[in-house]
């Protein structure tokens, strides 16, 4: 693979403002193309030439003494150059290579006091994944979003929160095998946890 990178950081106001850009090429070849049939089987098959180029960012800022805000946000193109199935010959090329989303992002806000009790609440979005090498429309799953929240309390090294993660209890695929068959994404999940160390 031929990667190129370029991108820039910027820091101000004593690091309480920070974005950071970044933008990349590949060009791969004997790309890997999983193909699975069912949660323990799959082949594996090489795409001679795939071009993929996409963009990077990152923000955060500290808007109040207690308040801080985090953004990310990533944008990937990726098609198959050159790439015929193995078993009908059929010209793949165009395509999109399984489990690579178009866009995921990213956005926190986090509360902290002086005391050390601390809130946060996240939205996580992931753009449309296609999970087979033909861009089957019944094998992909659309765009969604998460909400994630944490509730707790740390002092130094030691934190302990409750969470509650997707907190709407949406319904998506991680895998999907056929129309009616796949990994579902994990529902609504809360309990507690401990945290020690950095």
């Amino acid at each position: 693979m031929w990667a190129s990178e370029l991108g820039i950081k910027s820091r101000w106001l004593d690091n309480q403002l920070r974005a950071n850009l970044a933008v990349f090429y590949y060009d791969i070849k004997d790309y890997q193309v999983e193909r699975s049939f069912t949660p323990t089987e799959l082949f594996v098959f090489n795409a001679p030439e795939v071009t993929s180029y996409g963009v990077e960012l990152e923000f955060y800022a500290k808007a109040f003494a207690d308040f801080e805000l985090e953004a990310t946000f990533g944008f990937t193109e990726i098609t198959f150059d050159r790439f015929r199935d193995p078993n009908s010959n059929e010209n793949l090329a165009g395509n999109r290579p399984p489990y690579v989303p178009k866009y995921n992002y990213l956005i926190a806000l986090q509360h902290q006091d002086l005391w050390g009790l601390f809130a946060r609440v996240e939205l996580v979005g992931t753009g449309k994944t296609y999970f087979d090498d033909f861009n089957t429309e019944s094998l992909k799953q659309n765009a969604y979003e998460i909400v994630n929240t944490r509730l707790g309390y740390s002092i130094g090294p030691v934190e302990i929160y409750g969470f509650v993660n997707n907190l709407a209890d949406n319904e998506y695929f991680t895998q999907k095998f056929s129309f009616r068959s796949g990994v579902p994404g994990n529902p609504r999940t809360y309990g507690i946890g401990l945290k020690l160390g950095n």
